[in-house]
C-alpha cells in the first residue's frame, strides 16, 4: 500500500512516507532509545540487556534507523515467560521483545499517538496516557453518583 485516502478528496492520497519517515528520525529514534532504557526491562531472545545497548546506544540506534530507512528491518521473536499473578498460585505467559525492537515501537508509538489520541473514545482507558484501570474505576463510579444504574463493562473491575 503506497497510500491512504484523505477526508477531504477522494481522488487525493496522502502517502504513507509521511509517517514511515518520522518514526525512522534520529531524533526521534533516540528519544524512543531513552525512553525504553529508563524502563529498564528484561533481555529479549537476543540476550542484550538494558547496560549493552547504552554501551553503544548511538550504534544501536544508527543501525535501527539504517534498516527502518531501507525497509531491511525485521522484527525478532519474543522471549516467552511465565510469572506468578499476585494473589494466586497461578501463572501468566509474558513475552519480551528485544530492545531493538522496544525502541522500534516506543519510536512508532510517538509518531502515531499524538494523532489517534485526539480521535479515541473518551471513555476508553486502556493503554492511553495518565488512564488506566483506576481511572475507568474512577469513571464508573461517578457514573453511579449521577444516578446511572448499569454499565456496559467487557472487563471485570473491582468496585
Amino acid at each position: 500500500m503506497t497510500g491512504s485516502r484523505t477526508e477531504k478528496g477522494a481522488d487525493r492520497v496522502k502517502p504513507l512516507h509521511s509517517v514511515i519517515d518520522k518514526v525512522y528520525r534520529l531524533m526521534n529514534l533516540r528519544i524512543a532509545s531513552a525512553k525504553v532504557c529508563a524502563n529498564k526491562g528484561a533481555a529479549g531472545v537476543d540476550k542484550v540487556t538494558v547496560e549493552t545497548w547504552r554501551s553503544k546506544e548511538e550504534a544501536h540506534v544508527r543501525q535501527l534507523h539504517g534498516e527502518l530507512y531501507a525497509n531491511t528491518y525485521c522484527s525478532q521473536p519474543v522471549r516467552r515467560v511465565y510469572i506468578d499473578k499476585p494473589g494466586t498460585n497461578k501463572q501468566r505467559p509474558l513475552g519480551i521483545p528485544t530492545l531493538t525492537d522496544r525502541v522500534c515501537q516506543q519510536a512508532v508509538l510517538q509518531v502515531l499517538q499524538p494523532t489517534f489520541e485526539e480521535i479515541f473514545f473518551e471513555g476508553s482507558h486502556g493503554f492511553r496516557p495518565g488512564r488506566s484501570t483506576h481511572t475507568a474505576k474512577e469513571a464508573i463510579l461517578q457514573y453511579k453518583k449521577a444516578g446511572h444504574r448499569y454499565v456496559d463493562c467487557p472487563e471485570k473491575v473491582g468496585l
